[in-house]
């Protein structure tokens, strides 16, 4: 079951492991095997506030009840919800902070798969270099809004896609990194989320560290 980093009254933050959907597809192909059904003695009827891709791991909100689902989406509505995540993504960035304020939509060849589009939802992205190294960066990256894949889709647009991302990286370049670090998912990590408590207001912040297996990536590239 995915580790529980905080709980009050209203909602349950969890730390959401890579390779772990969090709620059943239409098809049903996950049933039974999703975060909400592995939690499902814990949580009970929790909802889901927010999401994860499968391949990204880190925190995730759960509300307790309507109430507080209520509430929290609003939080991340009026852009209350602080959300931090690292990425290392291919290549040495020009400038080491900056914002990608790019709008972004499903692509028409590929329902699927997102891309930005002056059509789609405006998708804004603060991003930090934290780290070099040789064709890698270490990012931090602070999203204001919560479109889908939006981390995934800005880096690719401007050629510096997540590092084996099998959806818009890059293909010969993830081969090579795998091949010399091991790495069996995307280098996506949520790594921090503040919000407000419903019991008093008060400003929750809930850390999840990289875990193992990027640490041990990590390890590797420094050496």
């Amino acid at each position: 079951m995915p580790p529980i980093l905080y709980e009050d009254k209203a909602c349950f933050v969890v730390n959401k492991p890579a390779g772990l959907v969090v709620h059943p597809d239409a098809g049903g192909k996950y049933a039974g095997k999703t975060l909400v059904d592995l939690m499902k003695d814990k949580i009970g009827d929790g909802r889901l506030v927010h999401r994860l891709d499968k391949d990204t791991s880190g925190v995730l909100i759960i509300a307790k009840n309507n109430e507080s689902l209520e509430n929290l989406r609003m939080q991340f509505k009026e852009h209350k919800v602080e959300k931090i995540y690292l990425a290392l993504v291919k290549g040495i960035l020009e400038h080491k902070e900056g914002i990608i304020d790019s709008p972004i939509a499903r692509r028409l060849s590929d329902k699927r798969k997102m891309g930005v589009s002056l059509d789609g939802r405006r998708a804004i992205s603060h991003f930090r270099v934290l780290k070099e190294f040789g064709d890698v960066s270490l990012l931090q990256v602070r999203i204001e809004t919560g479109r889908m894949h939006q981390i995934r889709v800005h880096f690719a647009a401007i050629k510096h896609p997540v590092v084996c991302d099998d959806v818009y990286g890059h293909r010969k370049f993830n081969a090579a990194f795998v091949k010399k670090y091991g790495l069996e998912r995307q280098f996506l990590h949520a790594w921090k989320i503040t919000f407000r408590s419903l019991d008093g207001g008060k400003i929750v912040k809930v850390e999840a560290g990289l875990p193992e297996g990027l640490e041990e990536v990590m390890g590797k590239i420094k050496k």
